[in-house]
């Protein structure tokens, strides 16, 4: 579906004030005729075995993580979710208290908040949620064609592609804004006023089960060290980053946006809680900020004023964690850097196994040249890797040899207990290769050659 044409000088006649008492002239929903054609309700769906047959092929051949797949898959083979989902039908269950944990953010001090269902081995609530939110995607007709958070509209790759497309006329002025904080501090009343409003009459108590898990005060604490905190009341929680269905409620929350902005022709780029507008004139980048500002207030959301940018045509600039520079992209800084926080964290843990005496001191250096393998490049077991999310967005290898030299570093620190640039006596560099270690920039040169003979299987070749 393309985009309406129209004049970005008409955009005021969206509302009827702006900025302030900003509210909406009308909704935007799907086309006319787009509805919902499942034959069950979700709470049917939930009781039908051939229907958690199908979630299990669909896990399986998206290449989920392996080891939760294997446990999910044994989980819908002996049928262990029936018990639960029973219950729900009758409306009798109670999910349990979710547990929060604080995670450290690579190289900052503050941390970031996730939560779950998981109890050790127990994944039997953890599994019926996720279950619960695939059937919520046959909803996903409210996703408009600029939002990239969803699969359908591939990802980051289709945000960055059609983006490039839309610069390459060299006139375009953008803004970039991302939300502070965007799942844990969405509205829940308007989120359930959304919900009910919008989904089918027969899937309001799916909804209603929803919100009873949204709005239970209640978490399991995990502090930032790993510790236990125990029992606390968490009020402020939006919808639960982390939750198997906090992402389709966050893309469900700002659809009127995307829609707006589509429907008025607006060159705009949602991925979640990262928004970039481009136009072709500096006052019409004026009037399409106040509005995505006004929006966003009218949601009780907050942009992040360190964040915010504007930029002029032909300027560089940063989105998703790519680099924009005249046609030419490569990773941005911040995501060089959290490249090198994992590489550290990682081999901070190998040399400890070695230092405890849990490994000798060349099985700790091995298995850390196979976590980087299996970093860069994925395996059975590690489905997403480095080379999978951004070999297809850059153009240019420019930043990987700063990733190499530092998992060359990590790698024999390792082995010696010190950082050291260049080579070293006690681990060569031809000593990693003959481990299996394979530098970004070889992988990426595989990668481009095999693009131009249509072969994609980078990470068969690399290896």
């Amino acid at each position: 579906m393309e985009p309406q044409s129209s004049s970005v000088t008409d955009f005021s006649k969206l509302v009827r004030t702006m900025p302030d008492g900003f509210e909406f002239g009308w909704k935007f929903y799907p086309p006319e005729g787009v509805c919902n054609t499942e034959e069950h309700s979700i709470m049917e769906d939930l009781q039908s075995d051939e229907k958690w047959d199908e979630f299990l092929a669909h896990l399986i051949s998206n290449h989920e993580n392996v080891n939760e797949t294997i446990q999910t898959a044994s989980l819908i083979r002996t049928r262990g979710y029936r018990e639960i989902c029973e219950s729900l039908a009758k409306g009798e269950y109670k999910f349990s208290d979710p547990t929060r944990i604080e995670i450290p953010k690579p190289g900052k001090k503050e941390t970031r908040k996730i939560y779950t269902l998981k109890k050790g081995k127990d994944i039997r609530e953890h599994t019926v949620v996720r279950m619960i939110s695939w059937l919520l995607n046959r909803y996903s007709y409210y996703f408009s064609p600029n939002l990239y958070s969803v699969s359908d509209n591939d990802g980051v790759r289709g945000a960055v592609n059609n983006l490039l497309s839309i610069l390459e006329s060299g006139d375009k002025y953008c803004y970039k804004a991302d939300l502070t904080n965007f799942f844990n501090t969405i509205d829940i009343d308007i989120m359930m006023d959304d919900l009910y409003s919008s989904l089918d009459e027969r899937d309001k108590d799916i909804v209603k089960v929803l919100e009873t898990i949204l709005r239970n005060p209640v978490v399991r604490a995990i502090g930032p060290d790993g510790n236990k905190i125990g029992k606390i009341d968490d009020l402020d929680k939006g919808v639960m980053a982390g939750m198997p269905f906090a992402p389709f409620l966050a893309n469900f929350f700002l659809k009127d946006l995307d829609w707006i902005l589509y429907l008025n022709g607006i060159s705009y780029y949602r991925y979640a809680d990262d928004i970039m507008v481009a136009i072709d004139n500096s006052i019409d980048l004026d009037k399409a900020e106040a509005f995505v500002n006004a929006y966003v207030r009218s949601r009780h959301l907050t942009l992040n004023p360190k964040k915010i940018e504007r930029y002029e045509p032909g300027e560089d600039f940063i989105f998703l964690g790519i680099c924009f520079n005249n046609g030419k992209t490569t990773i941005s800084d911040s995501t060089l850097k959290k490249q090198k926080a994992k590489l550290k964290t990682a081999a901070r843990k190998y040399r400890r196994m070695y230092e405890r005496g849990q490994v000798t001191r060349d099985t700790a250096t091995a298995m850390m040249v196979r976590w980087v393998g299996n970093y860069h490049y994925g395996s059975d077991y590690v489905p997403y890797s480095f080379s999978k999310m951004y070999f297809p967005l850059i153009s240019s290898s420019e930043k990987l040899n700063s990733i190499d030299r530092y998992a060359q570093e990590c790698i024999r620190y390792v082995y010696t207990g010190k950082m050291r640039l260049g080579g070293s006596k006690e681990i060569s560099y031809k000593a990693m290769k003959l481990m299996g270690y394979l530098p970004l920039v070889s992988a990426f040169r595989i990668y481009k050659k095999l693009n131009r003979s249509k072969n994609y299987s980078v990470a068969e070749e690399a290896r």
